[in-house]
């Protein structure tokens, strides 16, 4: 068995931090950055990591 089930809460507890905290950081962000600039980079990012994610498990 490769995980635990501390570190699938440890990962859970990171993805909730995480995904709470993008309200703040959009906010600041997005006086910054335009929207759509914004949409761009996020898909961008996305499209990156699934690749080497699945280059790696190819």
């Amino acid at each position: 068995m490769r995980g635990t089930p501390l570190r699938g809460a440890i990962y859970g507890l990171l993805a909730a931090a995480i995904w709470g905290g993008m309200y703040v950081v959009s906010d600041v962000v997005l006086k910054v950055i335009p929207p759509f600039t914004l949409l761009t980079i996020r898909l961008i990012l996305g499209a990156v990591v699934l690749l080497v994610i699945r280059w790696r498990t190819a």
